[in-house]
């Protein structure tokens, strides 16, 4: 037998091997929502893991963000294994989350249909209802589930060609066109705006690419990046890529800088209208520890960001070694990109007729 002492000073006597979920339907009306999680000796422990000695048992409610955390986890838990029930084939990859949403990609030779998204989330409703238990045999995920589906409600699965800002994006960087004098594109709005100005689609990569990487320059003239040190660096935190013969293939891109391991970094039109960065020159110092703690709370699998932290240390705070670079580019563009090149009558902007410095012509 192991003694339990509980959160409000009982005691109670249980064999080994029991679990705390019967003590959390018990004392689940001293809660104002569901009991997701145990605490046991300090540590957070599943509902349903089996005990083996005394201790002191709390309980995380699914209000608050140790709750919330069990929550994601548990809803990812439920559609990756209803996905791989229905498509035993497909291979789901979970992402970054985009605003309130999670990232999820189907990876395999069949790809899936929105009917098929559909059945996923009939099913994935079915399990909810039946309040199926939550039993994570294989190791999915990385921490605690709640003990079944039961309240799991609050959820929607989409197509990524259905997100509601596309037409608005679309029509954003179709008027930039012809009413802004030059259009910076960052990261995921960078792959936007090569993908609708000129056709060039993403690739996922095997896997994510996040860190602080060595970049050099390639074309050394541009003024986008007048002052640069010869090397210089740059967070990444992304999932995919855009290849550099597919940008290559157009004569209107010129590729500025890149990294042997992030790829291409930096891309604009011959003139600058239109410049696209691949990386986060714009982070603080703590963005990539924040991303990295909140997948890594939820249970993702994440890796340490690469030269971030000293020896990759997560114990130790973070060396910046980028915000030179950052400030010199935004600089230059602002300087050279904006100010000093906007026509004085907006009427002048267009596709055409804006005359810009030589050093941004390159050849």
């Amino acid at each position: 037998m192991i003694t339990l002492t509980l959160y409000n000073g009982e005691t109670r006597h249980m064999p080994k091997g029991s679990t705390l979920l019967p003590l959390a339907e018990e004392f689940a009306k001293d809660f104002a929502t569901p009991i997701v999680e145990g605490i046991f000796n300090g540590e957070t422990i599943d509902l349903q893991a089996p005990l083996q000695e005394d201790g002191t048992v709390d309980f995380i409610e699914l209000k608050g963000e140790d709750g919330m955390r069990v929550y994601v986890r548990s809803l990812l838990f439920l559609f990756i294994v209803t996905s791989k029930k229905l498509y035993p084939d497909v291979e789901v990859e979970v992402h970054n989350t985009l605003g309130s949403a999670l990232h999820c990609v189907f990876k395999g030779e069949n790809k899936l249909s929105a009917k098929a998204l559909k059945l996923i989330e009939a099913e994935m409703r079915k399990l909810v209802e039946e309040k199926a238990p939550l039993k994570d045999e294989d190791g999915l995920m990385l921490g605690a589930l709640g003990p079944n589906a039961g309240y799991i409600t609050d959820f929607k699965l989409m197509p990524f060609e259905e997100v509601e800002y596309w037409d608005e994006l679309v029509e954003i960087m179709e008027w930039s066109k012809t009413n802004v004098h030059s259009t910076f594109h960052i990261c995921w709005g960078a792959q936007a705006g090569l993908y609708y100005h000129y056709g060039i689609n993403k690739r996922i990569m095997d896997e994510k690419m996040f860190g602080v990487f060595p970049h050099v320059l390639e074309k050394k003239k541009s003024i986008l990046f007048r002052g640069s040190d010869d090397i210089f660096y740059v967070p990444h935190s992304r999932h995919t890529t855009v290849d550099r013969e597919d940008i290559e293939k157009d004569p209107r891109l010129k590729i500025i800088a890149s990294s042997e391991e992030a790829g291409v970094y930096a891309i604009h039109t011959d003139g600058g209208k239109q410049v696209f960065i691949m990386g986060h020159s714009e982070y603080d110092p703590r963005t990539l520890e924040k991303e990295y703690l909140r997948d890594k709370n939820a249970g993702l699998e994440i890796a340490v960001p690469k030269n971030y932290y000293p020896n990759d240390d997560d114990t130790k705070d973070p060396l910046v070694t980028w915000r030179a670079h950052a400030n010199l580019l935004y600089s230059n563009w602002l300087n050279y990109f904006v100010y000093q090149t906007s026509p004085y009558d907006i009427t002048k902007i267009s596709n055409d007729n804006v005359a810009y410095p030589e050093p941004m012509k390159l050849d």
